[in-house]
């Protein structure tokens, strides 16, 4: 086992052992390494990442594990194909104009996130890919 010191608080363990005790999510139905309240935020305030008491912790993963299923996220698949090939399909177009000297990845990535995002999460239509092009880009 190879056990590295990363932090005066923090160890780095590197096997395949440590990785399955370390995120198996379950003991009998409880979490084997209880959260700390390193990152409490009041006592009052629900949430599957910060809740300390593996029961409850247990009982909100029960009702979001869904959302994570193999079968719930090929649903998804189709939108974010829709996205990448309209984004593809603007670099091809892009890199085609003579005239052009550069592609700005970072604002198209942002714009592709922003689109992708809002379709997944609250079925908006934002076309940020779309309608920036229209923006006069500044080369620096």
């Amino acid at each position: 086992m190879l056990v590295v010191r990363i932090a005066p608080n923090e160890l780095a363990f590197f096997t395949p052992q440590a990785f399955t005790d370390i995120y198996s999510p379950h003991h009998k139905n409880l979490e084997v390494f209880v959260k700390t309240n390193f990152q409490n935020r009041g006592k009052d305030l629900e949430g599957l990442i910060w809740e300390e008491d593996p029961v409850k912790h247990r009982t909100v993963a029960r009702q979001i594990a869904p959302a994570f299923s193999t079968r719930f996220l090929r649903t998804l698949e189709p939108i974010g194909h829709k996205h990448m090939d309209y984004f593809v399909a603007q670099m091809k177009e892009i890199s085609l104009n003579p005239k052009t000297i550069g592609v700005p990845l970072v604002r198209w990535t942002n714009w592709l996130a922003m689109d992708m995002s809002a379709d997944l999460a609250w079925n908006e239509k934002m076309h940020q890919m779309r309608d920036s092009t229209r923006i006069p880009l500044t080369i620096r």
